[in-house]
């Protein structure tokens, strides 16, 4: 696959992705995450593809940022790097994220095998956590990322 053509068929996976989350669509992301897909969240927290596709449910997100970037590697995999702002549906706390994810060709396809998450400077990874209503680790949900 020539290059312009993987950067364009990896955003548009990314925008997908995106949009499968917001519509609890558990079966769109588990057809984007490789089996072995992790992901670390702010507080370092691992999660692995099935602490993630369990999270599905606890947000929504309102927007994309038109900062996401896709570059490809010297191994040919290509890493996308992103803003992302998020609303958790039961609390309703927005929180903004630079997210990293790893998309690699495998079997025929690219499939997102790694994540990272950090908070946006200024915005602390958990505003509830902050405020001293919610700790790092409580329990938010299956697998909750705002751990």
């Amino acid at each position: 696959m020539d290059p312009t053509t993987a950067v364009e068929e990896v955003e548009r996976l990314e925008r997908e992705y995106h949009r499968v989350v917001a519509n609890g669509d558990r079966a769109g992301q588990l057809a984007l995450l490789a089996s072995d897909y992790h992901l670390v969240t702010p507080f370092g927290q691992t999660l692995d593809r099935s602490a993630v596709v369990a999270d599905v449910c606890n947000f929504e997100f309102l927007s994309l940022s038109q900062e996401l970037q896709v570059t490809l590697d010297s191994n040919g995999d290509a890493i996308v790097t992103m803003i992302a702002i998020a609303v958790h549906t039961t609390r309703k706390v927005t929180r903004e994220l630079r997210t990293t994810r790893v998309w690699s060709w495998r079997g025929g396809r690219w499939l997102a095998r790694l994540g990272q998450q950090s908070s946006r400077p200024g915005t602390p990874p958990n505003v509830e956590a902050a405020a001293g209503t919610l700790t790092p680790g409580e329990p938010d949900g299956p697998a909750c990322g705002w751990r």
